[in-house]
């Protein structure tokens, strides 16, 4: 008997995600309910055998495609190859590193009867190390967050339509191409997504100083051409700090260089704000624009 079409479509990008994907492939797989959906895995040139990983491992579940996405190395672009690969007509995003909660699914579908766009609920403390936990919060961990007024959210459920009908994720940015969408989003239909704290989504932070530097350089970066982009759409264009508020945050970073040595929350903490506060110095540079 042929399968019933997917309602909803789960695409889940990668690249070089062997460590973890298996992870989340069981965690989507796993979904209690008759919900008819389908996992689109992403592979975005991996070079550790990623794709070879998840077939042996999902074995013939018809649920399941590969589909390849070789062009460039960009999240927005892998994204963008899902979502027009995608047979249902409502789709979602979820991460090659992250791990989707019992009854995610269902939440999402319920939610999305009533609501066009529905955000989930991001949750640090249980697939990642206490420490790193600590370390720094993470927006839709409470509830929906904001850029200049507009609301953002980086991990929604809505129909395949609406994201293609947006322009979908920009394929050029290396890094906070979901802040982009987000507000492209808003502009198209003037749609706040929906919180739905049910849809719990267990997020993986960077778990040591380097990689959290390396993450909060490139969001640093790429921050300035997003302002530049939507500053004036903007209701509130309240996103661009000061030099007065950049020089004493990065005077409070100097004055904490001495105890993060001996606090490794702290430390993890320092060197991601350090990036951002680094990579927007270089995006506005870059950017020809001042987003500090």
């Amino acid at each position: 008997m042929e399968p019933a079409p997917p309602t909803i479509s789960v695409i889940l990008c990668t690249h070089n995600g062997a460590r973890h994907i298996c992870e989340q492939v069981d965690a989507v797989l796993g979904q209690e309910g008759d919900i008819p959906f389908e996992l689109v895995v992403v592979d975005n040139d991996s070079t550790d055998g990623t794709a070879s990983l998840v077939r042996a491992h999902v074995g013939d579940d018809p649920r399941v495609r590969i589909v390849t996405a070789t062009e460039r190395h960009r999240l927005g672009y892998a994204r963008n190859v899902g979502a027009n690969a995608a047979r249902a007509e409502l789709i979602t995003f979820v991460d090659d590193d992250d791990r989707v909660g019992p009854g995610w699914l269902a939440a999402l579908a319920a939610d999305l009867e009533s609501h066009p766009v529905v955000a989930m609920r991001l949750i640090l403390d249980e697939i990642n190390d206490p420490v790193a936990a600590q370390s720094r919060g993470h927006r839709q961990v409470h509830g929906i967050d904001h850029f200049g007024g507009i609301p953002v959210a980086s991990f929604i459920a809505l129909p395949k339509a609406m994201f293609l009908g947006a322009g979908g994720n920009d394929e050029l940015l290396p890094s906070a191409e979901d802040v982009d969408f987000a507000i492209r989003l808003y502009e198209t239909y003037g749609i706040e997504p929906h919180w739905c704290p049910d849809a719990t989504y267990h997020y993986r932070l960077r778990p040591d100083p380097e990689s959290a530097f390396r993450q909060g350089l490139s969001y640093g970066k790429a921050m300035p051409t997003v302002y530049r982009r939507w500053r004036h759409h903007c209701p509130q264009p309240t996103t661009r700090r000061d030099a007065v508020a950049a020089l004493r945050d990065s005077l409070r970073l100097l004055v904490m260089t001495p105890l993060v040595a001996r606090d490794p929350k702290r430390r993890i903490r320092w060197s991601y704000r350090s990036g951002i506060r680094l990579g927007r110095v270089i995006g506005s540079v870059r950017a020809r624009i001042v987003y500090l």
